[in-house]
C-alpha cells in the first residue's frame, strides 16, 4: 500500500477546518496544514487532530501549496481546502488506489458545491472536475496568485476517481459576495501589472455571457432560484473584471449597524479537563461575570441530569474568579480577557466539544429534573440529524415570547429562589403539547449541522437577534424539524448576564432584515411557526398575512 499525505492551506477556517479534518482520518497517513495567519480557533481545532501545522507568510495559492508539499514525507499529495471534506465514495475510491499503489501521475475528481445549504448540480458548477492527488517527484503547482493548476505534461497519465469532493463553499450570499469580491481584485491587480486597460464593451460581453451560459446553457435554472443568484453574481463579477473598478461598498459596514466594535477572536486561552466517562451532550454555557449564578446553572445539571454530559464554559473576563471555580471543579472552558459577547464565546466553546450534540444554554438557568432525558427521548425519535429541539422555560413573568411557561415565579434571584418549590411543581405547570419554533436556549443540535453552518454569526455581536439568525443558517441548510420540547423544563431567571448590555443601542434587528431580507418576527411566525402545536417538519405558511409581511419587510429594507 501507498502511503498519502494530504496538504491543507488555511486562513481563519473555524468553521470548516473541523469537518474536513474528521473526512481525512482513515485516509490519509499525513496531514500538513500551511496556516497565513489565522486568528480564529483554527490551530486549536487542528491540534485536536494528528497534523503538522505550520506557520508560513502568504505567498499566493500556488506557492503556498508547493510548500506544503515540501513538508511531506510522501510521495503522493492529496491537495483538500479546507472548506472541503471527502464523501463515502471517494474515500473508498481513494482508499483502493492505496492499496493498487497509485499507477498514475496524477488523480482527478468531481467537486460537488454545497451553496447556501443547496447542493448545486448544475450551472455549470458540476462536475466540476478537479486534479488533487498528484506525485510530488512528477508534478507541482504552478506560481499563480489566483486560479492555481497543478502542472502535468502531456505524457503524463491522470486516472479519474468515483465519488465527489464536497465543497462547503458559501454559506450565505455575503459569503459568496466576499470570495468574489477578493478574486475580483486579484484579477484588477493582474490586469494592471500587465499594462491592461478597462474595457467597457468587453466588460458588457463578458457578463451577459457569463450569466447566459450558467444559467441556461449550464442549465442553472434547474437550480432554481440558486442557479439565478450564482448566475448574477458571476455576471457582476465578470463586468468588475474587465471594467477594472475597485468592489464597491455597496451595504452598510457592520459597524455602522453595531454600535459596539466587533469581538476580537486572538487571545482566546482553552482549558480541558481528560475524562473517561462517557458523556451524551455538550453543554456550553457563556459567561461573564456571574459566578454565583452560573454555580447553581452548573449544580443543577450535575444533579437533575439523567445522564452525564460535558460542560463548556466560555469565560467573558472572570473578575469574579470563574476560572478558578471552573478548575477546581474540572470543568472544561475558554476564556478571554475581556467580553467578546455571546456569539464568539459559544462557537469558542464549541470548539472543545467531544460528543455528538451541542446544548446552549444561559447562565442564569436552572436545569429540572430529567430535562435531558426528554430531550434525548425526542433525539432517538428523529429520522436524521437535521433538527433542532429547545426545552421549555419556566419564568417569574411574562416575557415578550411564544413560548414559556409565565409567569410562575419562584424567584429571580438567588436569595429568593425557591428550589423546594420549584422541584415540587415543575412538572404539573401546563403547557398543553411540544410546540413548532425551537430557536431560544437551552436548545440542541448534532455537531454535523452545527459546523456545517459555521456556529453563531460574529456580526451580532454581543448577541441580540443571534437566535433568529442562528435559526434561519439552519433552515437554510435544510433543518425543518424546530421543536419544543414541553417535557424537558429549566426555570430562567430572565437574562441576568445580557442586561449587562444596552439593548436599547443596539440595531441587530436591521441586521437581521438586511441579511435575510425578512424580520425575525416573520422569520418566527411563518417559517418556524413559534407557538403552534406540533404536528411535523415545517414549510412556510404562505397566506396573505405572508405576502403582505414579506412586502413590507422588502420596502423597510429597502430604508435600512
Amino acid at each position: 500500500m501507498t502511503k498519502l499525505s494530504a496538504v491543507i492551506i488555511t486562513l481563519n477556517e473555524e468553521r470548516n477546518i473541523g469537518r474536513c479534518l474528521e473526512s481525512l482520518q482513515n485516509v490519509a497517513d499525513e496531514i500538513i496544514v500551511v496556516d497565513s495567519g489565522s486568528t480564529d480557533q483554527t490551530e486549536a481545532i487542528c491540534s485536536r487532530f494528528q497534523v503538522k501545522f505550520i506557520k508560513q507568510d502568504w505567498l499566493g495559492y500556488g506557492a503556498q501549496k508547493n510548500l506544503g508539499a515540501t513538508h511531506t514525507t510522501n510521495n503522493y499529495i492529496f491537495s483538500i481546502d479546507a472548506d472541503e471534506a471527502l464523501s463515502e465514495t471517494l474515500k473508498e475510491s481513494i482508499l483502493y488506489e492505496k492499496k493498487q499503489g497509485f499507477l498514475a501521475a496524477g488523480y482527478a475528481m468531481n467537486i460537488l458545491t454545497n451553496y447556501c445549504g443547496h447542493w448545486v448540480k448544475h450551472s455549470g458548477w458540476y462536475p466540476g472536475r478537479k486534479n488533487r492527488i498528484y506525485d510530488k517527484t512528477q508534478v507541482k503547482w504552478n506560481d499563480s496568485g489566483i486560479h492555481e493548476h497543478l502542472v502535468f505534461t502531456p505524457n503524463q497519465t491522470i486516472n479519474f476517481l468515483d465519488g465527489d469532493l464536497l465543497h462547503y463553499s458559501y454559506h450565505t450570499r455575503d459569503d459568496q459576495q466576499r470570495k468574489l469580491d477578493s478574486y475580483t481584485q486579484l484579477f484588477i491587480e493582474k490586469r494592471i501589472k500587465q499594462g491592461k486597460s478597462p474595457s467597457i464593451i468587453r466588460a458588457i460581453f463578458s457578463a451577459c455571457a457569463c450569466f447566459l451560459s450558467m444559467y441556461i446553457f449550464q442549465l442553472g435554472f434547474l437550480d432554481g432560484r440558486i442557479g439565478f443568484t450564482i448566475a448574477r453574481f458571476s455576471a457582476i463579477g465578470k463586468y468588475r473584471k474587465y471594467r477594472m473598478r475597485q468592489v464597491p461598498i455597496k451595504h452598510k459596514k457592520i459597524e455602522q449597524l453595531n454600535p459596539f466594535p466587533l469581538p476580537d477572536s486572538t487571545n482566546i486561552h482553552t482549558h480541558v479537563f481528560q475524562s473517561g466517562e462517557q458523556r451524551r451532550f455538550s453543554i456550553i454555557i457563556p459567561t461573564w461575570n456571574n459566578l454565583p449564578m452560573l454555580r447553581l446553572c452548573v449544580e443543577s445539571l450535575r444533579k437533575n441530569s439523567r445522564f452525564k454530559h460535558q460542560i463548556i464554559l466560555h469565560i467573558n473576563e472572570g473578575k469574579d474568579g470563574t476560572r478558578e471555580w471552573a478548575e477546581a471543579n474540572n470543568i472544561d472552558y475558554s476564556h478571554t480577557a475581556s467580553n467578546v459577547g455571546v456569539c464568539l464565546a459559544v462557537n469558542s466553546a464549541a470548539t472543545l466539544a467531544n460528543t455528538d450534540y451541542i446544548v446552549y444554554m444561559n447562565d442564569d438557568m436552572y436545569a429540572c429534573p430529567d430535562w435531558d432525558f426528554h430531550l434525548w427521548k425526542t433525539i432517538e425519535e428523529q429520522p436524521d440529524n437535521l433538527f433542532f429541539l429547545s426545552a421549555t422555560s419556566i419564568e417569574p413573568r411574562n416575557a415578550k415570547k411564544h413560548v414559556a411557561i409565565a409567569p410562575f415565579n419562584f424567584g429571580t434571584s438567588l436569595e429568593n429562589f425557591r428550589e423546594k418549590d420549584l422541584l415540587e411543581h415543575y412538572a404539573e405547570l401546563p403547557i398543553s403539547s411540544d410546540w413548532s419554533g425551537a430557536s431560544w436556549p437551552p436548545n440542541i443540535v448534532h455537531r454535523e449541522i452545527w459546523e456545517k453552518v459555521g456556529g453563531y454569526s460574529l456580526e451580532f455581536f454581543p448577541g441580540f437577534y443571534s437566535d433568529p439568525d442562528f435559526s434561519m443558517k439552519l433552515w437554510k441548510a435544510g433543518v425543518r424539524r424546530f421543536k419544543g420540547v414541553s417535557e424537558s423544563r429549566v426555570y430562567h431567571f430572565l437574562e441576568v448576564s445580557t442586561k449587562k448590555m444596552n439593548n436599547s443601542v443596539n440595531q441587530a434587528n436591521y441586521q437581521f432584515l438586511k441579511k435575510w431580507g425578512i424580520t425575525s418576527r416573520t422569520f418566527y411566525t411563518f417559517y418556524l411557526r413559534m407557538g403552534e402545536p406540533w404536528k411535523g417538519p415545517l414549510t412556510i405558511r404562505k397566506d396573505v398575512n405572508f405576502i403582505i409581511k414579506k412586502g413590507l419587510c422588502t420596502i423597510k429594507r429597502m430604508f435600512v
